[in-house]
């Protein structure tokens, strides 16, 4: 769950994160709600995904899952560089086929549709991303380190940039 804690953390904490990437992240906790938080609960010993015991039901509960779900947090995120990767979770990516990992296409196919709203929310919030959404890919190793490759000499420059910056200045309503 790294790509969503960077992008959560970031969203929680505007301005004092130069730069977050999400490499096939779960950024929209609460797509399809309630589906998702029952999902989320079946997937979470295999990856990691939160379930009732992290932030209680997703329905009784919204408000707790909004306030870390990066898609909710949006508009939080205008005085950080964003990089987003995710693949569509079918075969035949640049990065290679692993047909013995199906569950890794099908986690992807459902990440992907998380980006999907992730990015619509920021362009909703006119918050500036930087995004690589490639045909095919599973949610496995090969292509995280790719979407890194694609994704560091940004960060890098970002966070390099910021030695010399103004920091953003963040108000109770977002950033000014």
């Amino acid at each position: 769950m790294g790509g969503f804690g960077a992008m959560s953390y970031a969203g929680r904490h505007p301005g004092l994160f130069a730069a977050a990437a999400s490499f096939s992240g779960a950024v929209d906790t609460q797509y399809v709600s309630p589906v998702s938080g029952v999902a989320f609960a079946e997937l979470n010993s295999r990856y990691g995904t939160p379930d009732q015991r992290v932030w209680g039901d997703q329905t009784t509960d919204s408000q707790t899952w909004a306030a870390h779900n990066p898609t909710a947090l949006a508009p939080q995120l205008a005085c950080t560089k964003l990089w987003i990767a995710s693949g569509t979770g079918t075969p035949g990516g640049a990065e290679g086929d692993d047909p013995s990992n199906p569950g890794g296409y099908m986690i992807e196919q459902f990440i992907w549709q998380m980006n999907q709203s992730f990015v619509r929310a920021l362009d909703n919030a006119g918050v500036p991303h930087h995004d690589d959404f490639y045909a095919g890919g599973y949610h496995g190793w090969p292509y995280w380190q790719a979407d890194l490759h694609w994704a560091l000499p940004g960060l890098y420059r970002a966070i390099a940039s910021t030695r010399s910056a103004v920091p953003c200045a963040v108000a109770a309503g977002g950033p000014r």
